[in-house]
């Protein structure tokens, strides 16, 4: 038996554009899921600065616990901008 036929092996033509599509498909997948691990973050970050302080001490007032852990987030977040 020749040893040199399996030493030299080399993919086909067909694997090889089969691993690359494989590469393609991965990619793509890891960059849509990329975008979308974007937009949540927008998205929450636009709700942070629209939501007006009247309005969450409004909020606070009805007895809404969560509100009084985001309200402290916000006066935290502004204490750190003003140090800058």
């Amino acid at each position: 038996m020749d040893v040199s036929l399996f030493t030299n092996f080399s993919l086909t033509s067909s694997a090889q554009f089969f691993n690359k599509n494989w590469q393609y498909i991965l990619y793509s997948i890891l960059l849509l899921a990329l975008l979308i691990c974007s937009a949540i973050f927008s998205a929450t970050e636009t709700a942070y600065t629209t939501l007006t302080r009247a309005k969450i001490e409004t909020l606070v007032e009805k007895k809404c616990v969560a509100l009084k852990q985001f309200l402290n987030n916000i006066n935290f977040l502004i204490e750190r901008l003003a140090q800058f």
